[in-house]
């Protein structure tokens, strides 16, 4: 029974995408109804075209690349665009590697490839590349047949104006209106309606009218956006997502902390000064340098007085004045830098551009330097950090600590390894340089060695890295827009973590930094967020030298509305808060204003994201969708399916004297020792697989068993367009009795029925009834055409296109049957008859007597004609046949 089982095993791997994914992953990929869900809703259309607006680690990535291998597998896709930031090239590379064996398609980085493209291939770009005319012309010289956009909101409008990457990605369209096109973004509405429609307006083309009805209409339709407690409540109905608690410690400042911190401020303010009192145009790098200044100073004092150092010694670089005064506004406006330009390089930059400027303070600077020096000796930061880190360390737990300068990494580096006494194997700093120096594999294998401890990133390099080995994370200092404060969360606190995630930041009680703790980040948080207890975390926190000052269950959502949407006005584009801004106003001692006006954005935001229905709760008509995709999967939801699994492995493994228990798995003739681990479900499933494969070399699509008494048929479900063109194959089981059998139904009950009973596997399988055809094809009809009824819709009101479906009727569904069990249990009757009628319909002669002869197709046969029950005991030397449930068998014997 092992090759059947081994077969079914394979047919599932061609098309579901629940087994599919780990199986080519070797266990990697885990499996879940919210990817599923991608996968069966966006495949029944053509083109392809949506915007996947998952929050950070949800795996967009892998919905991303499910959709890519479908259409390269049923629709011949063989030229695809890939436009992602160029700090993610890598990472993307290293996924699509795991499957360039299975696709025939070469993977084409563009940074080391400049020649026509012309091949088919996977063209992998950085959208800073493709924006600019040397490469645009190229790219758009090509018929794509699929474009996929990774973090689309990079792409869009900055005021009213688009940016470069806009108006490339626009061209990209306009030539491949019809191509396939997916974009991935977890902040897909900024806050900013017009900035969202622009995206809206990549996905579908034709989308013109930009009314409330609309507008609403298109989530589900061309965009869907789920976050970790849909995952939870909805989706798998467990807890895939741990808890996430974001503490914060208070530490009290030396005497030589408050000197340094109030001189950083009083720098800060006098610069902003200066560039306030300007006459006529600003200069812009003023303004753009007190922030720099500022940020890196209370970063740690190291970063403060390598710029303050760069000040003094006036090296007299060149540098594009322009280029870094455009890199340095992007910074101060979003967090972000342009590729992997770290920002102290951007400060080292504009010092050189103000040297002239900061002559007026030589005599302030040094004794900024002298102070920085003091504190480097005393830091009180850095002794909680080493206090906090150590605890963590002797739980056994791996931390993360995100900083935005390399600089600052590198500090942190050096007081770990001294206090901490850690080598080089166990603590890391990653920066720009050191992904493009190692690459992201190399860093994650790292990571997840026993030997690692403490890994130190930069914004820059963590954007690359998925880190839920670690479920610590110290911001070592704490990023002014929210954006930045998930993002690096995310990258914990994401699919495949089992543990709590513990997100700390350790605060001087200093006034700036209080200001932006107390006036800003938790005026924010108590709107959003839940607030937690000391108790529900005793076990993170420790009590030497610091004080608790507030913990927030980032898990528990209170607002439906992101933070981050309240940074634009929706009635005025120009009101947009940004860092810059939120810094100023805390060195001012502003930002009670900046607050105001910022929670008087959410009820306007409330009203104004009504019509995008973007962020609304779950529940109606997509919790009906929902349970479709359960239906064609085949599983309520993960567990079930680990559940399956399990159940039948338990059984396979004492049926080929093995052991099953507490998780190990002892097979003593293979011999075979395994693990199995509740928690990755895709482990389990290859686990589920190589081991039926070390007792099956080949496979067999059809077997006779005893223990049922009817038919179940294996049927490969190919759902076509009227046109005839491929959407999607789905696997789906069915008996002669015309009843659908859900999958996890048949791995825990019918699979282990073939392990104890009599079984054969015949040469031949007709299926002459085929009543059950029209069920099978009435219930993919409707299932699909239910998740597809928003797309239908929205597309009737916003105009007409020649994209599909239009109705129900547009999925042309054709099943073949590509295997069976065969049920002959209480099947002793008499089949002479019609399984001659059978053959001869064939076009075999059938000629009888003391032997039956059939002559046909270039052969003779002799024959003898059981009843079912006696197929598995006949001798004969020859053909026998049976007729059971609708189905010619066949059995060849000593021929």
């Amino acid at each position: 029974m092992s090759e059947f089982i081994l077969y079914y095993l394979d047919k599932l791997k061609e098309y579901h995408p629940m087994f599919r994914y780990p199986l080519l992953t070797g266990g990697d990929y885990e499996p879940y109804i919210h990817q599923a869900e991608m996968f069966y809703r966006l495949l029944s259309r053509d083109p392809v075209r949506f915007l996947i607006a998952d929050d950070v680690g949800l795996g967009k990535t892998i919905e991303g690349i499910m959709i890519m291998d479908q259409l390269i597998k049923d629709r011949g896709v063989k030229r695809i665009l890939l436009i992602v930031p160029k700090v993610l090239i890598n990472q993307w590379i290293s996924e699509l590697r795991k499957f360039a064996k299975e696709w025939q398609l070469p993977i084409i980085d563009y940074r080391n490839y400049r020649e026509a493209l012309s091949e088919n291939g996977i063209y992998i770009v950085s959208v800073d590349t493709i924006k600019r005319n040397e490469h645009k012309s190229k790219f758009l010289s090509v018929n794509w047949d699929l474009i996929v956009v990774d973090e689309i909101h990079k792409v869009g409008i900055i005021g009213s104006k688009e940016n470069q990457r806009y108006t490339v990605l626009a061209s990209l369209v306009n030539r491949n209106p019809n191509s396939h096109f997916i974009g991935l973004s977890a902040t897909p509405h900024r806050g900013n309606d017009n900035d969202y429609i622009k995206r809206l307006v990549l996905i579908d083309p034709y989308l013109k009218d930009n009314s409330d009805t609309i507008l609403r209409s298109t989530v589900r339709a061309i965009i869907l956006k789920r976050n970790k407690d849909n995952v939870n409540k909805v989706y798998e109905k467990e807890e895939i997502f741990p808890k996430a608690y974001f503490i914060q410690y208070l530490v009290e400042p030396t005497e030589d902390e408050k000197k340094y911190y109030t001189l950083i401020r009083e720098l800060s303010l006098a610069i902003l000064k200066d560039y306030y009192d300007s006459i006529g145009e600003r200069p812009r790098a003023l303004q753009l340098l007190a922030f720099i200044i500022g940020r890196r100073s209370l970063s740690s004092p190291l970063a403060g007085l390598m710029t303050f150092k760069h000040v003094i010694e006036n090296r007299g670089t060149e540098v594009n004045e322009n280029e870094v005064i455009d890199e340095a506004e992007e910074y101060a406006e979003e967090e972000e830098t342009e590729e992997d330009v770290e920002p102290d390089d951007i400060a080292n930059e504009l010092a050189e551009i103000n040297a002239p400027y900061l002559e007026r303070f030589k005599d302030f600077i040094p004794q900024l330097i002298e102070y920085a020096k003091r504190v480097i000796n005393s830091d009180s930061r850095v002794k909680a950090l080493i206090n906090l880190v150590g605890t963590h360390l002797n739980k056994g737990d791996k931390v993360i600590i995100f900083t935005e300068y390399k600089d600052t990494a590198n500090y942190i580096l050096g007081k770990l390894k001294d206090a901490l006494n850690l080598t080089d194997r166990e603590i890391k700093v990653v920066t720009s340089v050191t992904i493009n120096q190692e690459g992201i594999d190399r860093i994650k294998g790292w990571l997840e060695s026993k030997e690692s401890k403490v890994l130190i990133a930069t914004d820059v390099a963590s954007e690359g890295l998925n880190l839920q080995s670690a479920n610590v994370i110290i911001h070592y200092e704490i990023p002014l827009s929210i954006v930045r404060f998930e993002q690096r969360n995310g990258r914990v606190w994401r699919l495949k973590q089992t543990r709590p995630v513990y997100i700390y930041y350790i605060s001087l009680k200093i006034p700036l930094e209080q200001a932006l703790l107390e006036n800003y980040y938790n005026k924010l948080l108590s709107i959003t967020k839940g607030t937690g207890s000391n108790e529900k975390v005793v076990d993170a926190l420790i009590y030497q030298g610091v004080t608790v000052n507030r913990i927030f269950d980032l898990s528990e959502d209170k607002e439906t509305i992101p933070i981050y949407t309240m940074y634009n006005d929706p009635n005025n584009e120009k009101e947009k808060v940004t860092p810059i801004k939120v810094w100023e106003a805390a060195l001012k001692g502003n930002l009670d204003n900046l607050m105001e006006s910022l929670l008087k954005r959410i009820k306007i935001l409330k009203e104004t994201m009504r019509k995008f229905a973007l962020f609304e709760k779950m529940q109606g008509a997509i919790i009906n969708e929902i349970d479709s995709i359960r239906q064609l999967s085949g599983f309520e939801n993960r567990k079930e399916l680990n559940d399956a699994i399990k159940l039948f492995l338990e059984q396979y493994v004492k049926c080929q004297d093995g052991t099953f228990s507490n998780g190990k798995i002892v097979i003593q003739k293979l011999p075979l020792l395994e693990t199995y681990d509740d928690n990755r479900v895709g482990k389990n499933i290859h686990l589920f697989y190589s081991i039926v494969s070390r007792f099956a070399k080949i496979r067999k699509s059809y077997i006779v068993c005893d223990s049922l008494d009817y038919n179940i048929y294996l049927v490969d479900i190919n759902v076509k367009t009227k046109s005839n063109k491929n959407l999607l194959h789905l696997p789906l089981i069915i008996n002669s009795k015309g009843d659908i059998i859900r999958e996890s139904d048949f791995i825990k009950t019918i699979l282990p029925q073939l392990l104890y009973c009599n079984t054969i596997y015949p040469d031949e399988v007709l299926v002459k009834d085929r009543s059950w055809m029209y069920k099978a094809i009435n219930y993919v009809q409707r299932k699909l055409y239910n998740i597809e009824q928003q797309f239908i819709s929205y597309r009737q009101c916003r105009g007409k296109d020649s994209w599909v479906p239009n109705s129900r009727e547009d999925f042309k569904v054709n099943p073949t049957i590509v295997g069976a069990i065969i049920g002959i249990k209480g099947h002793n009757e008499d089949v002479k008859e019609i399984v001659i009628s059978a053959l001869s319909e064939q076009g075999w002669k059938i000629g009888l007597g003391d032997s039956i002869r059939a002559e046909g197709k270039g052969e003779v046969r002799y024959i003898k004609i059981v009843s079912p029950l006696d197929l598995l005991k006949a001798q004969y030397n020859g053909w026998i046949y049976t007729y059971v449930n609708g189905a010619l068998i066949g059995v060849k014997r000593g021929i």
